[in-house]
């Protein structure tokens, strides 16, 4: 009966070393997840490389921060971008916003 228990802590700590090694060798190489997020389709954030989390951009400052759409000088806005992109992708951002005045803004 002790060979057994013996044979078997034996088999099952050695299972459990051999999954530790396996486990470690799970490194993913060229892939991206959700990479579609990172482009930018307005041509003014991208000539500053998307530093324009501050700037009111009408519309289009939905993209990269909702609250400078209440610094939206006109009354309505619409915004339409299309970008081809690598491997037949089509990016397509589209965006409008009404001043409501005292209201506030809102945006689609």
């Amino acid at each position: 009966m002790k060979i057994r228990m013996i044979l078997f802590m034996g088999l099952s700590f050695l299972m459990c070393i051999g999954n530790v090694g396996v486990a470690q060798d799970n490194i993913k190489l060229a892939q991206t997840g959700c990479d579609f997020l990172s482009v930018i389709s307005d041509a003014k954030a991208a000539g500053m490389a998307g530093a324009v989390n501050t700037l009111p951009m009408g519309s289009s400052s939905m993209f990269f921060n909702p609250a400078c759409l209440t610094e939206m000088n006109n009354t309505a806005e619409l915004t339409a971008s299309y970008n081809p992109w690598i491997a037949d992708i089509k990016h397509t951002q589209f965006s409008a916003a009404v001043n409501l005045g005292l209201w506030g803004v809102v945006g689609v």
